[in-house]
């Protein structure tokens, strides 16, 4: 028997959840903050079935969250969807990067995915094509992980000059998007990258966030501006 602790369970190839034995968990770390058996056996019973709990029918709880990029900016104008069993909620992040949505019964299992793809030139620069040719020489790396990601505008998995070639037909005006991603990616905040020198073999689906409503719950997402690695993107545009 095993139990999922961690990580993403969406069903593509990207996708990454970490599974756990549970007689490790039931004793594991010596202490009641660490280990199972304190929560689901206090009274040391031994049982070999626990009931479940249902939410009682009816009640309803918040979904809210910020957007906001790696230098703490907020993002607006962001499409905010929250897919329901029965249909689909949407609103747009404030100017603050705020979205909330009420009423929403608790005990069943939802999908946040977050969106913008407009205006692609916002932020992208020559500056930003020094910087990543630094990084592609091994000269002088992009320091955060959501730099690494912004600067593959071609969704390759690896940063090359042909994100570079891409990034200066935008400057351009030769194109006026990105081929292979949209304008603006997201991430959940709570995400944490397992190798931030090399963000790209563990990246969860980007702009997307699942999860179970329990209780009001908030989820806020990072805002990566693609092709743009020194944060000069208007987060308002």
């Amino acid at each position: 028997m095993a139990q999922l602790h961690g990580g993403f369970t969406e069903c593509v190839a990207t996708s990454t959840a970490y599974y756990g034995r549970l007689t490790l968990s039931w004793d594991g770390g010596g202490s009641a903050a660490t280990r199972l058996k304190d929560w689901l056996d206090p009274l040391g019973l031994s049982p070999t079935v626990l009931d479940g709990i249902n939410q009682p029918i009816g009640e309803t709880g918040t979904v809210s969250g910020e957007i906001r990029t790696d230098n703490n900016l907020p993002v607006g104008g962001v499409l905010v969807r929250l897919v329901r069993p029965s249909d689909t909620l949407a609103v747009t992040t404030t100017i603050n990067g705020q979205f909330n949505f009420t009423g929403i019964e608790l005990g069943q299992d939802y999908s946040l995915l977050v969106s913008k793809n407009v205006n692609a030139k916002n932020g992208v620069s020559t500056q930003d094509i020094i910087l990543i040719r630094k990084h592609i020489l091994n000269v002088d790396a992009l320091d955060t992980p959501y730099s690494m990601l912004a600067a593959d505008v071609n969704n390759s998995g690896t940063i090359t000059t042909t994100d570079l070639i891409q990034i200066q037909k935008v400057i351009l005006s030769v194109v006026n998007s990105f081929d292979n991603v949209p304008s603006w990616r997201f991430l959940p905040a709570s995400f944490a990258f397992p190798n931030p020198t090399n963000p790209f073999p563990d990246t969860p689906p980007y702009g997307r966030f699942d999860f179970t409503l329990d209780s009001d719950t908030v989820i806020d997402f990072k805002a990566m501006k693609s092709g743009d690695v020194n944060n000069s993107a208007d987060p308002g545009m």
